[in-house]
């Protein structure tokens, strides 16, 4: 199976969604976000177009459901050019979609994302939705986006430059042109100075690579070309460096429900890699069909085919003052193999919404029935019952190789004085203050320095282990490594990890590896100075690389 085949496999999964969905209010499939409106209605659309896709319905019928779908939600577009608001659209559609008010987010990625469609099927479109679209166009050209320059180089900004190359393309605007290149320059300037602020974010890293995509195939200038395939290439390098069969691999600045405690949004990994079972759902769809720009093999084997354990140790400098953030830079830290992933972030920052997710363990994509993530968190600002996500700052860390150490202290002065985990599927062993188990390929020793109870859900294992101070202690070995070792169920893993030396109390924890590496971690009593060692050498980030 090649690009352009998983690419169909994308458009037909989402063309069959899109016929199963009910229709809202007369004209709409989803209320909650316009976007996702559009989304479908081009997927569909595109299936409609497409000789060597089979769909479930007939073609014609199919297209003028795609038709309606984008007609009704391309008119609640503000197209009055002496509006403050010109080009954007609403984001919800509550309760009555004709008085639902306009949003700044919509025109980001519509921008590209539209003319990229526009361009595709102009030709095929019925007259009164090109009509539209035409002006639709229009209004977008006229809009503020125009006049935007560069600020935070972030996934926002990257979105608005590339409409200004694009729509100054389109409305044979060189000047337009010209902004909009020294503005993509720039940014690609900042991101190979500084590395990637926006670091683990999947549905962020996303919209730069689509727009991005949208705008290399579009654009005529080879120059500009070649600058926006230089930044494409720049991400998907980023992705393919904490990339694992389907899975992203050690933090996330922000993470959303489809990324945790299970990697979903991968449509985009799918089509480019192809190296996890096809997907059989949707969580968040965008313009994954549209995707054109196959990244070079040199990029692409960085992630897929490992054959040996790799270390990335990765640093991320940050260039604006944060006020909650008082580094200079960050440091991440992954160990992943074919069969695994650990690692994380160093450092706590205070993210978007409070979404940072600090540090897992991964598995790869493939079992829809299991999630494919293993974490300890205290929960933080934002976490409702049953929460994955929203972590506190209470947590200090030691990542090695396949080892994990953290350590959770004064909780009882919290809202939760407990730590939550989450465990994937698998045969888990409870023993006193430690877990053992098998799951996919590998077996995983698990450390508490509390009681704990553990639960078993649908898809999950949960485990709740009270306590003002707590660690937690994850070691993972992979069955190829554990039968080298003459390990060959999850008993015998659990009696080769007994019978090594290990302690922790309120303040410091040490762990023996099973290479007989020792690792401490430690931390006064008010938190204020941490200690980690490893072999009794400190840690330090010389080696962290941009």
């Amino acid at each position: 199976m090649n690009f352009v085949n998983r690419k169909s496999q994308v458009i037909t999964l989402a063309a069959e969604k899109a016929l199963k969905l009910s229709i809202i209010k007369e004209n709409y499939w989803f209320l909650d976000d316009i976007r996702d409106n559009f989304y479908y209605g081009m997927h569909l659309y595109a299936a409609t177009q497409d000789d060597n896709i089979s769909i479930s319905s007939d073609k014609q019928d199919a297209k003028k459901l795609a038709e309606r779908m984008l007609f009704h939600s391309i008119k609640l577009q503000e197209q009055n050019k002496q509006s403050n608001h010109v080009g954007h659209w609403p984001l919800s559609l509550h309760p009555k979609p004709e008085l639902a008010k306009p949003n700044t987010l919509p025109i980001e990625f519509f921008s590209s994302l539209l003319l990229h469609f526009y361009e595709d099927y102009k030709d095929t479109l019925s007259p009164d939705l090109k009509n539209l679209i035409k002006a639709s166009l229009t209004a977008i050209y006229n809009s503020e986006l125009r006049l935007r320059k560069p600020d935070e180089f972030s996934h926002h900004e990257t979105k608005i430059f590339v409409m200004q190359l694009m729509y100054g393309q389109y409305f044979q605007n060189q000047e337009m042109i010209n902004k909009g290149y020294d503005h993509i320059n720039t940014v690609l300037e900042h991101v190979r100075e500084y590395g990637l602020r926006e670091y683990g974010s999947l549905p962020w890293l996303w919209h730069w690579i689509q727009s991005l995509d949208f705008a290399r195939d579009y654009m005529k200038d080879e120059s500009i070309k070649q600058t926006l395939t230089n930044l494409l290439d720049f991400m998907w390098k980023e992705r393919t460096t904490f990339y694992m069969k389907g899975a992203w691999v050690g933090a996330h600045s922000r993470g959303l429900e489809h990324d945790i405690p299970s990697d979903e949004n991968t449509l985009l990994d799918y089509i480019q890699f192809g190296d996890f079972p096809t997907p059989v759902s949707i969580t968040r769809l965008e313009g994954a069909g549209f995707l054109s720009y196959q990244a070079p093999e040199s990029i692409i084997n960085i992630g897929v085919n490992r054959t040996v354990p790799v270390e990335v140790k990765k640093e991320i400098k940050l260039a604006f003052d944060e006020e909650n953030n008082h580094y200079d830079s960050l440091h991440h830290y992954v160990y992943i193999t074919s069969a695994y992933a650990i690692g994380g972030l160093w450092e706590r920052t205070e993210e978007y919404l409070n979404e940072q997710h600090r540090w897992d363990i991964s598995l790869p994509v493939g079992n829809q029935d299991s999630i494919n993530q293993l974490y300890f968190f205290h929960p933080g600002e934002g976490n409702q019952e049953g929460d994955e996500r929203h972590q506190s700052a209470q947590c200090e860390v030691l990542y090695h190789k396949n080892v994990v150490c953290a350590l959770y202290q004064n909780l009882q002065a919290s809202d939760h004085p407990y730590i939550i985990g989450y465990l994937p599927k698998g045969d888990w062993i409870a023993k006193d203050r430690a877990i053992y188990g098998e799951t996919g390929d590998t077996y995983i020793a698990i450390h508490l320095q509390q009681p704990y109870n553990i639960t078993e859900m649908e898809d999950r294992f949960v485990v709740k282990s009270d306590g003002d101070n707590n660690s937690v202690v994850v070691e993972v070995i992979d069955k190829q490594e554990a039968s080298r070792l003459l390990i060959y169920d999850v008993n015998e893993f659990r009696k080769q990890v007994e019978s090594r030396k290990s302690s922790n109390d309120d303040l410091s924890l040490i762990y023996k590896t099973i290479d007989n590496e020792k690792l401490e971690l430690a931390s006064t009593r008010d938190a204020e100075k941490i200690y980690r060692r490893i072999n009794d050498q400190s840690i330090d980030f010389e080696n962290y690389m941009l």
